[in-house]
Order: structure tokens, then C-alpha cells, then sequence
């Protein structure tokens, strides 16, 4: 019988193994490559949106706070009082600050704020930027970036300098100090209320305790009226003007708690609420105020927090 001359185009036996294998590694190595690639198209088109969107945030913030009276800010920095103002943000960077916050509450990157008491239910963790924080909170240290840079840009146009090198655009109120644009001190507080009443039900022995009980306010220290700044203490200290963000839930209200109660020069007390998107400014030298604790409400639901926010005198 004649051999087939098809039989001698085929590679021998022990060629087999060898040729499959070769023809596999090429094209798992192909696939590789293809999977990698399109890794790397995907890093490279997150990494392009994370830009776009802090690029959006730091103008966004620019703008509102360039859209600010700064001749009435100057004017209630000046006369030790405070000035407010709604709708700072708007929706949605206020949503993301705020999920942020709670975000980073969750995993534990937050203490208990023991000045507040251990029953207070409130964790602050400073905001300092860097890499891994901003991994967390990218909106809130643009807000803070953005803020500290474009509003003490604004306010230091309005400022006189005891060697009257500087002359304000306003004839009536100016600050008598330069502030820094390079530096602030910024922190986050975060409010649970669960975490709240949980430390109250442990220290009273009571399931549900009643925060209207006298028991709980003998408890829970009096928060009294003082200035951010404490000229006493004899230490330096560079804090000039105090900026609060509020972040809350919509049907937060006064009895809800969390405002800042202010004292003026007669003696009269005028109250503060926290409201979402509710940005607040006042001297942290000479406004006298009560940081009210945050107490919240059965049925209100979502996160509550606030951003704190120190512009510094700049350094002679």
C-alpha cells in the first residue's frame, strides 16, 4: 500500500506537544496584552474624569466665594459679629462632601471628639490633604484648598496695614492684618446619633433614655460662651477668622442642635442653626459663642457633619 504523501506533511508525533504548546503561550501572551491594555485605557480614562472633576470642584468653589460680599464680611469680621449665607454649594458637591464624611466615619478614621464630652456622639479628624486623605475626601480638601485660597485672596484686598502701605477699596471697614493664602486650619465633624444614644444608655442604665431628663444634663457638661482665640492663654496664635459648612440632612431643624449661638456686645444671644449647605463666617478673635451639641431627632435619617474652617494671620 503507498503512503499517503499527506502523512508526510504532518509534523512527526513527538513534534505534536511542542507546536500546540508554543501556538498556546502565544496566544495566552496575545490575550495578556490585550487585558492589560485595556487596564491601562481604563486607569488612564478614570484617572482623566477624577481631573475633570477636581479641576470643577476648585473653580466651582472659586466662583461662589468670589460671588460673596466681601465689604459686609469685612464689615461683621471688623464689629466682632458674624454673617451667614444659604445655598453656598448647591446640591450635589454639598451630597458628595457630606457622603464623604460619613464614608470616613464608617471605616473608623474619625475619633470621638472627647472635648465634647463622651456622650456628645460627635468625631472629628483634622483635614490635612496629602495623598491618602485626599484619597477620601477629595471634595472636601478642594473646598478647603479652594476656599482658603480665593477668600483670603478677596478679604486682603481690604485690608490696612498699621504702616498704611495697603489702602482698602472700602472707606468704612477693613481688616488690620493680612491673612495667609498658602495655609488654614481645617477639620471634620461628623455627628451619630446612635453612637449618641448608645453612650447615654450605658451611663444611665436606661434602654431609651429620655434626653430631656435632668440626669442627662447634669451629665453632659455646659458648653459655655467663649472666642475661638484665647488672648489669656498667652500663646500664639494665628487664627483670625472662623468659617463653618454645614452639611445636613433637609428636615434638619433648630431642635435638632449643632448651631453656634452668638453673644453680642449687649449681651444679647442670637442663635445659628445648622442648615445643609449653610456656610458661616465669624472673627475668631472677638465673637463670643456656644458651640450648641448636636442632638438630632427620632425619623431624620442621613448623615450630619460640618467642615471648620481657620484663616491665619500671615506670619511677619
Amino acid at each position: 500500500m503507498e503512503r499517503p504523501k499527506i502523512l508526510d506533511e504532518l509534523p512527526k508525533p513527538d513534534q505534536w506537544d511542542k507546536i500546540d504548546s508554543s501556538k498556546n503561550v502565544k496566544d495566552e501572551q496575545a490575550i495578556q496584552k490585550k487585558k492589560e491594555e485595556e487596564i491601562t485605557r481604563s486607569k488612564a480614562a478614570a484617572l482623566i474624569a477624577l481631573q475633570k472633576r477636581s479641576v470643577e470642584v476648585l473653580t466651582h468653589v472659586r466662583s461662589r466665594v468670589e460671588s460673596l460680599p466681601s465689604d459686609d464680611i469685612v464689615k461683621a469680621m471688623s464689629g466682632g459679629s458674624y454673617i451667614v449665607f444659604d445655598d453656598i454649594l448647591g446640591t450635589e458637591l454639598c451630597s458628595e462632601m457630606k457622603n464623604e464624611g460619613q464614608t470616613m466615619y464608617l471605616d473608623n478614621k474619625l475619633e470621638l471628639d472627647l472635648a465634647s464630652g463622651v456622650t456628645s456622639g460627635e468625631y472629628v479628624v483634622p483635614i490635612k490633604g496629602g495623598q491618602e486623605q485626599y484619597t477620601d475626601c477629595p471634595r472636601s480638601v478642594e473646598y478647603v484648598v479652594s476656599l482658603t485660597r480665593h477668600l483670603v485672596g478677596m478679604l486682603n484686598k481690604l485690608v490696612v496695614c498699621e504702616s498704611g502701605e495697603d489702602t482698602p477699596t472700602s472707606n468704612t471697614f477693613h481688616l488690620g492684618y493680612k491673612l495667609d493664602e498658602t495655609a488654614s486650619m481645617s477639620s471634620l465633624r461628623v455627628f451619630d446619633r446612635k453612637a449618641r444614644l448608645s453612650s447615654l444608655a450605658l451611663l444611665t442604665g436606661k434602654e431609651n433614655p429620655d434626653e430631656d431628663d435632668s440626669s442627662v444634663h447634669d451629665m453632659e457638661e455646659k458648653r459655655q460662651f467663649s472666642c475661638v482665640v484665647d488672648p489669656s492663654s498667652g500663646d500664639v496664635d494665628l487664627r483670625r477668622v472662623t468659617v463653618v459648612y454645614f452639611m445636613t440632612p433637609d428636615d434638619w431643624d433648630g431642635e435638632c442642635g449643632g448651631g453656634i449661638t452668638f453673644r453680642n456686645k449687649d449681651g444679647n444671644e442670637i442663635s445659628v442653626e445648622a442648615k445643609n449647605d449653610r456656610l458661616l463666617l465669624f472673627s475668631s478673635e472677638n465673637s463670643p459663642r456656644c458651640v450648641e451639641k448636636w442632638i438630632g431627632k427620632n425619623g431624620i435619617e442621613g448623615a450630619c457633619s460640618c467642615i471648620v474652617t481657620h484663616l491665619l494671620q500671615q506670619r511677619q
